[in-house]
């Protein structure tokens, strides 16, 4: 079971519901009004609170309960004149993405046929056109983004239908894809726009509206990162060690022969990694690699595990370049006193942690490529933050390493399980390629 702390294209969400392990989902909105009592007018208190983050002063935003239990929005139009107006939304903390795969997704239902928009931009303003999709009086649907039109595919809507609309932004491609109710609208195609990256959206009227309502529910954006490497072990067999197969398979690229490793079964469907030291005078360590020998050097990074010691001893966990490993980005040491200590190219950051035998840990850490910074995250709490790691340009991240230190007494013994590496900026021929079985 994955305890996880962190914070499409068509072939890409195919992946997701048959894998569900190719990415990680973070929700930046989540809105189904299921939980305002019917009548309640919105304010502008933006994603936190499940509002917009902004309300033409014409305009007007007010829950209903058509069906017990299951609210929506109702937005409609106060004035007199034919202009353009809408209601935008905001993601949380105001975000702005320009990594990963970003997919917005709501129900929108006309009353009747009218001239409708919905758009996304960047966050807070909104010059960058990714794309806006228009609904006309005539029941046609028409899209566009900063290049200008979009030839589509299903092109018409009727009055009255519930439009299930998603559309997907590769931001390392800066390719973006609709669909509504399952039918495609296109896919692939470039936006055009490199300085910014997609934050909130709109729905409203588009100019020469005649403003007839429309109802909107279950707006969701959600953020994937592309899993590079999952070993949960749960694939394994009990009692026999693991082989070096490589990412692809759930498995590490070297184990040191001073190491004695068993997948162990602790309950059904609980399975982990037990290793025990055999040697005192090794540096016993087990390298685990990324899908395609991946070294990553751009953007985010997240690599998190979680480690279980069975006694006090001496046990690191390092995060090195993939060739040689002697990029130290971040080096993690337990000691038998039960002190956790850290080191990076940079030297030693002041530390004052502690660790208990036979106590859970998730291991988190977010690397920063752009700001050559990362964070270490012990069961949520932040032990270093945004700290420069000293490793130059063009190198990158390409292994995990964890073992025993050369003074681990033959007893050193600890458990892992739930090996998670995501990346922002890899492209998703990588996970067709080479994906995990």
């Amino acid at each position: 079971m994955r305890t996880g702390f962190y914070l499409t294209s068509s072939t890409f969400m195919m992946l997701l519901i048959s894998t569900v392990i190719a990415a990680e989902e973070f929700r930046l909105l989540d809105i189904d009004f299921d939980d305002r009592s019917h009548g309640t007018i919105l304010g502008d208190g933006g994603a936190e609170m499940g509002e917009p983050i902004r309300i033409d002063p014409q305009m007007e935003a007010e829950v209903l309960t058509l069906v017990f239990g299951q609210n929506l929005l109702n937005i409609s139009y106060n004035g007199s004149n034919s202009s353009a107006t809408v209601v935008h939304w905001g993601l949380l903390d105001n975000a702005e993405i320009n990594h990963g795969i970003v997919r917005y997704s709501l129900q929108f239902t006309p009353v009747s046929l009218d001239r409708y928009q919905i758009g996304v931009r960047e966050s807070q303003t909104t010059t960058e056109k990714f794309l806006t999709l228009s609904f006309s009086e005539s029941g046609e649907i028409s899209a566009e983004d900063n290049l200008g039109g979009i030839d589509i595919i299903h092109d018409s809507y009727e009055s009255g239908e519930t439009q299930h609309i998603v559309m997907t932004f590769d931001m390392s491609a800066g390719t973006s894809e609709a669909y509504i109710n399952g039918n495609k609208l296109f896919s692939g195609r470039k936006h055009g726009i490199t300085e910014k990256g997609v934050g909130g959206f709109f729905t409203g009227f588009s100019f020469g509206s005649n403003h007839t309502p429309f109802y909107v529910d279950e707006l969701l954006v959600e953020h994937y990162l592309i899993r590079v490497l999952d070993a949960d072990f749960e694939d394994k067999t009990a009692n026999q060690p693991l082989s070096t197969g490589g990412a692809i398979v759930g498995e590490p690229v070297f184990i040191a022969n001073a190491i004695d490793q068993v997948v162990k079964e602790l309950a059904p469907d609980r399975k982990l990694l037990m290793l025990d030291s055999l040697d005192v005078i090794q540096n016993n360590s087990m390298w685990w690699g990324f899908l395609s020998n991946l070294e990553i050097n751009s953007e985010t990074l997240v690599i998190e595990a979680d480690l279980t010691f069975n006694i006090f001893d001496s046990y690191h966990f390092l995060i090195r370049d993939s060739i040689i490993g002697d990029s130290n980005f971040a080096s993690i040491f337990f000691s038998d006193e039960g002190k956790i200590t850290i080191t990076d190219k940079n030297g030693m950051p002041s530390l004052s942690a502690t660790y208990e035998k036979n106590k859970p840990y998730r291991l988190s850490l977010v690397f920063n490529f752009s700001n050559k910074t990362y964070s270490f995250y012990l069961n949520d709490e932040v032990l270093v933050e945004d700290r420069l790691h000293g490793v130059g340009s063009g190198v990158g991240i390409g292994a995990v390493i964890f073992g025993f230190e050369p003074d681990a007494s033959n007893n050193a013994s600890f458990m892992v399980d739930n090996i998670d590496v995501f990346a922002t900026d890899v492209s998703l021929d990588v996970i067709f390629k080479d994906a995990f079985e």
